[in-house]
């Protein structure tokens, strides 16, 4: 989840797509728009309250783990994006934590592997209400 508390606290996450020994792609790694009025510390403490967990299955290794949750925000103006001050919004996170560090571009066969452990995970019986849940936000 560090790389959302980077957006919304308008710093610059080019870690968020590149591991720290990586080659640098910029400038697509300086994205530095803060889009919420929260501070990152009320985001963090959100997420802790809200986020809830898939469980993640003893023969699924490239995934840590998998939470989602939805957190209401307050927009802050952009002008760059027509952003408008002061709406509130719903934002809905399903963050995939990987074991691997290759996934971005680096290693598309580790992208495969981590893809169908994401399946797995959200396939698995244990998990049938967390998909349900997930599952629904594609709906609108």
């Amino acid at each position: 989840m560090d790389h959302v508390w980077r957006l919304m606290g308008g710093k610059d996450y080019k870690e968020l797509l590149l591991p720290s020994d990586a080659v640098n792609t910029c400038p697509l790694c300086y994205a530095n728009f803060q889009l919420f009025e929260e501070t990152v510390e009320t985001a963090q403490e959100d997420w802790k309250v809200y986020a809830k967990h898939f469980q993640v299955p003893k023969d699924v290794h490239s995934v840590k783990a998998i939470n989602y949750a939805t957190l209401e925000l307050t927009t802050k103006k952009n002008d760059y994006f027509g952003i408008h001050a002061g709406e509130r919004v719903f934002v809905r996170i399903l963050n995939v934590e990987s074991s691997s560090k290759s996934i971005g571009g680096l290693n598309y066969y580790d992208f495969a592997t981590l893809v169908q452990d994401i399946v797995k995970v959200m396939l698995d019986p244990s998990n049938e209400e967390a998909t349900g849940t997930v599952l629904k936000w594609f709906e609108n």
